[in-house]
C-alpha cells in the first residue's frame, strides 16, 4: 500500500526502493523467518528423532533418581550444533532490484516533473 502512496510524495517512493534494494522490507524480512522456521522445524525434528532412536524409555522414566541417570536421559550436546550453521540467504540482487523498480520509476517520474518546473521556472525569469 504504502508503495503505490509513492506518486503523492518522493520520500515514500526513495524510501521503498531504498528498503528492497538493502533487503530491510518487509519481503525480506518473511524471506528471514521462513528460512529461520525451516531450520526451525529442522533442528526440533532431529532432537526428537534422536530422542526416540538413540534414549531408552527406562531411561527416559528414570531421568530424576540421580545424576548418573539423569546424564543417560541427555541429549548429546552435538545435536545443538545444527543451530550454530545458520546463515541467511538473502534475495539476489537482480530480485531485489526487480522489486524496487516501480518505486524506481516513481523517483524518475519525479525527477521528470522537477526538471520540467525548474526549466518552466527558469524560461519565466527576465534578466
Amino acid at each position: 500500500m504504502v508503495n503505490r502512496i509513492g506518486w503523492l510524495t518522493p520520500t515514500l517512493a526513495l524510501g521503498a526502493a531504498s528498503r528492497a534494494i538493502v533487503g530491510t522490507d518487509l519481503e525480506h524480512y518473511h524471506r528471514f523467518l521462513r528460512q529461520a522456521e525451516a531450520l526451525r522445524i529442522e533442528f526440533v525434528q532431529g532432537l526428537n528423532r534422536v530422542h526416540a532412536e538413540e534414549l531408552s524409555y527406562t531411561a527416559d522414566i528414570n531421568r530424576n533418581r540421580d545424576e548418573a541417570s539423569s546424564r543417560r536421559a541427555r541429549v548429546d550436546a552435538s545435536n545443538w550444533e545444527v543451530l550454530e550453521t545458520f546463515e541467511y540467504e538473502p534475495a539476489p540482487a537482480s530480485e531485489r532490484l526487480a522489486r524496487a523498480s516501480s518505486s524506481l520509476q516513481m523517483l524518475i517520474a519525479w525527477l521528470i516533473a522537477l526538471a520540467a518546473s525548474l526549466s518552466w521556472a527558469g524560461m519565466r525569469l527576465k534578466p
